[in-house]
């Protein structure tokens, strides 16, 4: 499939960017411009979600099984279906790029706010309850201790001393090799 994009797409000067392997249970949609076509790809199991499977979709005969199923199989037909390929009257986009270029910005968004709880409230928290488990530890221990999960001084201490063991050996190594001349 891989060789099939890039083949494709070096025929159509880039016009022709996506294809879709299947066979005929599940569906993939794969995007020449993906970060990794090998991994990045939309999958979907007809099979499942039309029941002629049931081993990903738990067999929920109930009212909210049937309305999980109906929604992937709306899902399945807006992915594949033409116009979903064809750029819109309005937008040049096809309704794929909007959908990707939306993906990434509240991907984005989910990484700052991430980012921002574990930095912001977690670690801080996190350092405050080892500072107060271990008060006689230095305020280097704490953060060591805050962000490897090592719980004592003991081990903070065993931690830093091996990172610092490193540390010099890699320095010693380069040193080594920047003065040996041939």
């Amino acid at each position: 499939m891989l060789r099939y994009l890039r083949r494709v797409d070096d025929l159509t000067s880039g016009n022709l960017r996506w294809g879709f392997l299947t066979n005929g249970a599940i569906w993939r949609l794969y995007y020449q411009g993906a970060r990794s076509v090998s991994e990045q790809f939309f999958e979907l199991d007809l099979a499942s979600i039309l029941q002629v499977r049931r081993d990903l979709l738990d067999e929920d005969d109930t009212e909210d099984g049937q309305h999980e199923r109906d929604h992937w199989l709306r899902v399945f037909a807006l992915m594949f279906q033409r116009d979903a390929f064809a750029p819109s009257v309005s937008d040049p986009r096809t309704f794929h790029i909007r959908a990707m270029e939306e993906g990434r910005f509240y991907e984005e968004r989910v990484a700052k706010n991430l980012s921002d709880v574990v930095f912001k409230t977690v670690f801080p928290e996190l350092a405050k309850a080892i500072a107060a488990d271990q008060p006689e530890a230095s305020l280097d221990d704490v953060r060591y201790a805050a962000l490897t999960g090592h719980k004592t001084s003991k081990e903070i201490a065993r931690y830093t001393k091996a990172a610092r063991q490193k540390t010099r050996a890699e320095s010693a190594l380069a040193k080594m090799s920047n003065s040996v001349r041939y």
